[in-house]
């Protein structure tokens, strides 16, 4: 269409938008518009072509056959050519539902509101917003929503806003397998309160911004679910809590879809009693991202991720009081397969059981500039007995006063560095490592200027069978670790070696209890009290079983294992 023709076919828009609203006929205006067509329908062009300078171009771009409006003289002069209507302007960019009082006979104006949502949506186009005015849409007022998975489908590039948010419902049928609304490709929705539903909100593609929005009384679905290549973002507008006093479940993302949160808090969520579920179940190659996150008092697993899909949790995100105790693996996140978590800048505190689990599969695990507190099980757990190999990182983060540190029964590759893994355990409920690795698996650990210490067990337990490695300092790469106070109520060693099949520990560099078989002693500047000097050869190795406060080596291969406490480089 020429630049002439498209300026006269806006202009030809708006003013049918001005003159409507003034409660002039359309069809007076606008070469015999239908007054029952919503705002941006199609429009007849005339005869000859768009209708020239007082004709309406529709935004269905029709051709103008013969004999349509134009023909009866109310559409202008002869205008410009017809054309194939493929580039035919939007139309008007807005059209309301009113659920309460609006009539699907109504065209779709704010004072003449449609009484369906999916009404609406069959004349929506892209660049459109579908306006809802304050009420309850439910089985009764959106017969959609009585359906088992009955969505009603959102065009691709329309956004579903509530005119005032928070004054607007979508109520399903039932919490299990009622849906609500699907977008076909890349939308927006805002201010809407969606329950009893079992699936709110899903989408394939495109890209979905989720603003204002809060979910209720949705027990076995997940509100919000994501699959194919859907990108979307949640955010909490006005609202402090996403979830209801009822709500269980929150998120589910498939194939590679990604949600991003950026703050806001779920509060509350009650126990589902299903196995293996979370509030957000990330699986296959999806990813989610919690940015400034509040998950708090939640009788709930917070976060799980399976097959290879990834959960970055960051900016001070704080996942507090969140796992049941009722049921199923639960805990603040889980990690299993060859799923990634990244945990940064963040907290895990008060977990009601483990905080962290990995379950079975070689998951992946990176802590940074990170605290998991408080825990009434480990920070890290693994308990699957396991040759598989997961890799957890730990990286100027701090794991304190939970029942227990980080505790693996899988074979491990486990690097610590500039870490606190401290006060763990208590004997009023139980005293736990601060690190502890199981004897009849390969175990890969290296550990760098971390404090080892007041653990109420050991500090660390090193085991493994044959092929294992333990790194906790070399001579031209000192450990510059503290292992000390740990093991209060008992002989149980700040270090404790079970290799199964004999070998070395490289343990040089290190500060220990000072005075303590052989460290040097308080007051002693060469070397420092608590280190182990070399004075004969190029190492200090300690051989055979031991038993003592810095050391302890047992098992029936102890006779075959070293421990390397200093070495020259």
């Amino acid at each position: 269409m020429g630049e002439l023709a498209r300026r006269r076919a806006n202009w030809a828009r708006w003013i049918l938008v001005l003159i409507g609203a003034a409660g002039v006929s359309a069809a007076a205006a606008c070469g015999g518009d239908d007054d029952k067509k919503p705002r941006g329908s199609a429009g007849n062009a005339g005869t000859a072509g768009r209708g020239g300078a007082g004709g309406n171009a529709g935004s269905a771009g029709s051709s103008g056959s013969a004999g349509s409006d134009a023909a009866a003289g109310t559409g202008g002069g002869a205008g410009s050519p017809a054309d194939s209507g493929t580039d035919a302007d939007a139309g008007p960019l807005s059209t309301y539902v009113d659920c309460v009082n609006g009539l699907d006979t109504n065209n779709g104006f704010e004072a003449t509101p449609f009484k369906t949502l999916a009404k609406a949506a069959s004349v929506a186009t892209s660049g459109m917003t579908i306006w809802v005015l304050n009420g309850v849409c439910d089985r009764n007022t959106e017969p959609t929503f009585n359906e088992v998975n009955g969505d009603v489908d959102i065009p691709a590039g329309v956004s579903l806003r509530a005119k005032n948010p928070g004054q607007v419902t979508f109520s399903g049928l039932t919490g299990y397998r009622s849906a609500g609304i699907r977008f076909l490709g890349s939308g927006a929705v805002q201010g809407i309160r969606f329950q009893t539903f079992g699936r709110a909100i899903s989408a394939a593609s495109g890209t979905l911004n989720v603003t204002g929005v809060t979910f209720d009384d949705i027990y076995q679905g997940s509100p919000l679910e994501l699959s194919g290549t859907a990108q979307a973002t949640l955010s909490p507008g006005g609202v402090t809590n996403y979830i209801g006093t009822d709500q269980r479940t929150f998120a589910q993302l498939s194939d590679t879809a990604r949600l991003t949160v950026l703050g806001g808090a779920i509060r509350g969520a009650k126990d589902s009693g299903i196995s293996g579920q979370g509030m957000f179940l990330v699986t296959e190659q999806s990813e989610l991202v919690l940015d400034g996150v509040t998950l708090e008092n939640n009788q709930h697993s917070g976060v799980v991720v399976v097959g290879s899909a990834r959960a970055i949790v960051r900016n001070n995100t704080i996942i507090r009081s969140t796992a049941s105790v009722a049921c199923c693996s639960q805990s603040s996140i889980r990690v299993g397969q060859t799923g990634r978590l990244e945990l940064l800048d963040s907290t895990i505190t008060a977990a009601p059981v483990s905080a962290i689990v990995l379950t079975a599969g070689t998951p992946n695990v990176l802590l940074r500039n990170a605290t998991v507190t408080s825990s009434a099980g480990y920070a890290i757990f693994g308990a699957i007995y396991s040759d598989a190999l997961p890799t957890i990182r730990i990286e100027n983060s701090r794991l304190t006063d939970n029942h227990g540190g980080v505790y693996s029964n899988y074979a491990t590759t486990l690097d610590i560095s500039d870490s606190e893994i401290s006060r763990n355990g208590s004997p009023s409920i139980g005293c736990a490592q601060g690190i502890s690795l199981n004897p009849a698996v390969i175990n890969n650990v290296m550990l760098r200027n971390t404090q080892v210490v007041g653990n109420c067990s050991a500090g660390i337990i090193v085991g493994g069978s044959a092929g294992s490695a333990f790194d906790l300092g070399r001579g031209n790469s000192p450990g510059g670790n503290t292992f000390t106070g740990n093991s209060s109520p008992g002989n149980l060693g700040n270090l404790r070696i079970e290799l199964g099949a004999g070998g070395t520990v490289y343990a040089s560099g290190n500060t220990w209890e000072p005075g303590v078989q052989s460290a040097a002693p308080a007051g002693s500047t060469d070397p420092l009290p608590g280190r182990y000097k070399v004075t004969t050869g190029t190492a200090l190795n300690v051989t055979g079983a031991q038993a003592g406060r810095n050391y302890v080596i047992i098992g029936a291969s102890a006779a075959s294992t070293t421990l390397r406490l200093a070495e020259n480089p």
